[in-house]
């Protein structure tokens, strides 16, 4: 059964020259799109995530053209592809609806490039279903009106690729749906090392783009970690790439003491515990949309030491909210993370203007008034290009 929510009476209805939104929500982050429709005038559906594959696919179409008759939106924003994806995508162009789709990452690059690959570790079959989901997205995505993508960079991407005009793609950031807060003490004390210092990277290791970000982080905090007894990496996040991290890293490390003081631990639980024990929290990827990893961190007041890309661009403000490096250079991360643990009062500064951030940019309503308008500004787009 799928989940509405329904954000609006008659009494308090918008304007009639804003959007009513109909957002439909497959399986994959939802929570990203339900929290800021609560500031939309609009509906929302939330589709089964425990049906069969496919139940969801007839909830898809049935869900969708109810809501479509019952609120007669001006759009419909979904969030999601594949097969269920595609369904709600043909319903809205059977009843005349404008259908913008949210992208939280590039398409092409996750789907042709990194999905395939990981794929092609698990099989033949795996990789038909992974074309498979390929071709579904990309037949979507020829029925969308336009794009909300998660950030500038990838708002910009996806311009050149579609050809659309540029008020067609709007750039919409993701929202802090919760308020992490977390207990360091029993993080700082599992080390086995005194007072210890803590570099701290949350990553996803099924994309090798994020695994080899990890490998750039490690050339540049090697020489931290040889001539810093107190200083502890750790890596948070668990993949099909986690094997092959730890191998990398027992051949960077052979013998040296340091490499104890390196910590893979794989999928946690208590991650926020992880965070609020770090000094510094670093994210090198080279694939992305807008890391709820680095948005989580600055919520908590960590200082973020990032590459200069994907929604890291919005995020870290080189020298204010954060700091930009160059991981091709094993010396510019060196040199980032030296000077902020060489410096805790550059840490508080940096991890305080983070916060800040956040809390104007990020909470529910904002990114709800953001995309409102964004879902407005493709809307008189479309009308114009036609």
């Amino acid at each position: 059964m799928s989940v509405l929510r329904d954000r609006e009476t008659d009494r308090d209805r918008a304007p009639e020259s804003l959007p009513r939104v109909l957002a439909v929500t497959t399986t994959f982050r939802a929570a990203e799109v339900t929290g800021p429709m609560a500031y939309v005038p609009g509906e929302t559906v939330v589709l089964d995530a425990d049906a069969s594959a496919l139940d969801r696919v007839v909830e898809a179409a049935r869900e969708t053209r109810r809501a479509i008759r019952r609120t007669d939106p001006d759009v419909l924003l979904l969030n999601g592809a594949g097969l269920s994806g595609l369904v709600v995508a043909l319903v809205a162009w059977r009843y005349g609806v404008p259908l913008v789709a949210r992208l939280v990452g590039d398409p092409a690059a996750v789907s042709d490039a990194e999905g395939v690959a990981r794929a092609q570790r698990r099989g033949p079959l795996a990789v038909a279903v992974e074309y498979a989901y390929v071709y579904l997205s990309r037949a979507v995505f020829a029925l969308a009106t336009g794009f909300v993508a998660v950030s500038t960079d990838l708002a910009a991407r996806t311009r050149e690729r579609t050809g659309l005009a540029a008020d067609r793609v709007q750039a919409v950031p993701v929202p802090l749906n919760r308020d992490p807060s977390g207990d360091p003490g029993w993080v700082r004390d599992s080390f086995g090392v005194d007072d210890p210092t803590v570099v701290l990277t949350v990553t996803n290791l099924d994309f090798r783009g994020k695994y080899r970000g990890v490998l750039d982080t490690l050339a540049g905090l090697e020489p931290l970690l040889s001539a810093r007894d107190d200083l502890v990496y750790v890596v948070a996040g668990d993949g099909a790439y986690r094997d092959d991290l730890a191998a990398a890293v027992d051949e960077r490390f052979g013998d040296s003491p340091a490499r104890d003081r390196v910590h893979l631990l794989g999928y946690v639980d208590r991650v926020f515990d992880y965070v609020a024990a770090a000094d510094v929290f670093c994210y090198v990827s080279y694939i992305d949309g807008y890391p709820n990893a680095v948005l989580e961190a600055q919520s908590m007041g960590r200082p973020v030491v990032a590459n200069p890309a994907f929604g890291m661009l919005d995020m870290v403000r080189d020298g204010e909210t954060g700091l930009l490096v160059d991981p091709a250079d094993p010396t510019s991360v060196h040199d980032a993370v030296a000077r902020l643990l060489d410096d805790p009062a550059e840490r508080r500064r940096l991890g305080r203007a983070a916060r800040r951030r956040v809390a104007e940019e990020n909470t529910p309503e904002v990114v709800g008034r953001r995309l409102h308008d964004a879902l407005g500004t493709v809307l008189a787009a479309a009308a114009r290009d036609r």
